[in-house]
């Protein structure tokens, strides 16, 4: 790590973790004379969940401590509204009188030179707060490169669907319990389930590969606690996959280690469409309106009609009950100029698999026809009706068509 001899760190550069030399925060930094003093807001917006050490060497530090009482100053006001600083600890190297209820600023050791002397600040952060996006808007990730493989960062941006980059659609399931993992959103922590965590530490190598630079997933990407933003852009999710580079299907990571020259998508298959992937309501959609459409296992990929090929060339299935196939067929259906009708696509998937009953409806609503959409268009999608609500207003659709 850059000493305190051969580069100057700012505080604003390190809570942000954009300090020279550095992907993000370090866990100890060396204070240079030139330490600024940041306004409150500064302070809070930038803070990763994690202890930081400040180390002023009594050497280095002439004027440089009435500086540091002022910076302790607003972490302790931070604090006493209610910020997310835990403790902080002041450790000089020559023991100073300190009472016990002394404040961090007044510390006696801040007011004495001839010590070195190390602060450590505790502090975790609030997650990711989303702002709010229009319905012709689209919030996508860019993956930030780091020192750390492991700890996945992106930006965040709002872009409008018709002026989007290039970008990946993922097409996942969620799977089930707590989301356990952590991520980085504009610097700031956000959870996810080991699924979707796996998905992106894959994923992210494949935007130069394939020409997109950006990511589009459903549970980061949709404010999944507001119902307006999660019905408008429910609504358009087929526009969404549409208007992808690439859709990316996820089957997931593979027990024990791939090797790409070892790896046989053909004698691989029965236990690829065994995966819990083609069994899920949402992903009916998602795989049907991609222009272009490639299945990752792990680090492996391959083409859709390729999968596809290999799917018919002896694995041992019953062809036409099989999620699989149905979703690669219906691909076929979908190039025709004949959209299915809802009642069509309930019958055909009616043994999918979603955790909200509603969105056996509302998953398929970007597949029907541009009239029939249009007519369901009126009600749905809205979270705000009850299962039973939605399923008598589809039952009633069905059987006036």
């Amino acid at each position: 790590m850059p000493s305190i001899h051969n580069s100057t760190w700012h505080l604003e550069e390190f809570l942000s973790g954009r300090a020279k030399g550095e992907a993000k925060c370090p866990t100890k930094v060396s204070v240079a004379t030139e330490y600024p003093v940041l306004a409150t807001s500064q302070l809070c917006s930038s803070l990763f969940q994690r202890s930081c050490y400040l180390n002023l060497q009594k050497s280095k530090v002439t004027g440089n401590r009435a500086r540091i009482r002022c910076v302790l100053h607003v972490l302790h006001v931070q604090r006493q509204q209610g910020s997310s600083f835990r403790r902080i600890r002041i450790t000089p190297e020559k023991q100073v009188s300190c009472p016990h209820a002394a404040l961090p600023h007044q510390h006696p050791a801040l007011h004495h030179n001839d010590a070195n002397l190390i602060i450590r600040i505790q502090y975790y952060l609030m997650s990711f707060q989303y702002t709010s996006i229009g319905s012709e808007e689209l919030r996508l990730l860019k993956p930030i490169s780091s020192v750390n493989k492991s700890d996945l960062q992106f930006e965040v941006s709002h872009v409008s669907r018709d002026q989007a980059p290039a970008y990946t659609a993922i097409s996942y399931t969620w799977g089930d319990g707590e989301p356990t993992e952590q991520i980085h959103l504009d610097c700031r922590p956000f959870m996810v389930r080991p699924n979707l965590w796996s998905c992106l530490f894959r994923l992210r190598a494949f935007g130069k590969v394939y020409g997109w630079t950006h990511i589009w997933v459903d549970a980061i990407c949709i404010d999944q606690t507001n119902d307006q933003e999660r019905n408008a852009q429910v609504w358009s999710m087929d526009q969404t996959y549409k208007g992808a580079e690439c859709v990316s299907v996820w089957l997931g990571e593979p027990a024990g280690t791939l090797h790409s020259e070892e790896f046989d998508w053909f004698k691989s298959m029965p236990e690829l469409t065994r995966r819990p992937y083609w069994s899920r309501t949402w992903v009916i959609q998602e795989f049907l309106m991609g222009r272009r459409v490639k299945i990752f296992w792990g680090d492996e990929n391959i083409d859709w009609r390729d999968f596809f090929e290999l799917l018919l060339s002896g694995t041992p299935l019953n062809h036409e009950n099989h999620p699989a196939f149905r979703l690669m067929d219906g691909r076929q259906f979908m190039d025709s100029d004949h959209a299915p009708f809802l009642y069509y696509l309930l019958t055909q998937h009616y043994n999918s698999i979603c955790k909200d009953p509603r969105d056996r409806v509302f998953a398929l609503l970007g597949i029907v026809g541009s009239s029939e959409k249009n007519q369901l268009g009126k009600l749905f999608p809205d979270y705000t009706l009850s299962e039973d609500h939605v399923a008598v207003i589809t039952l009633a659709h069905c059987m006036n068509r």
